[in-house]
């Protein structure tokens, strides 16, 4: 898996699109993409019933967000059989 990391005015531009409650963001530095399914599980367990999304009255916890994701990359294995490909997804703009 190939990540482009986003130069510092893309991530200027980013963390100011961002509405964080307390203004603040953690900067996150992974050895590789590999890494970031470990991550997410780790602030889930940390953090599971703290909101992690918000969009107008949709609300997803750590723990809610974290079961959706395992549960959305269970059914893409066993679509995608023995093989692992890259996979493209088309989802609503939301939570």
């Amino acid at each position: 898996m190939d990540i482009a990391r986003p130069t510092r005015a893309e991530q200027a531009r980013i963390a100011g699109a961002c509405r964080h409650p307390q203004g603040n963001f953690e900067p996150v530095v992974l050895a590789s993409p590999e890494h970031l399914p470990a991550y997410f599980e780790q602030r889930a367990a940390a953090f599971g019933a703290r909101l992690a999304l918000r969009k107008a009255e949709q609300r997803l916890t750590h723990r809610e967000l974290q079961t959706l994701a395992s549960s959305l990359a269970q059914r893409i294995r066993a679509r995608s059989g023995p093989h692992a490909a890259p996979v493209a997804l088309l989802v609503e703009n939301g939570p």
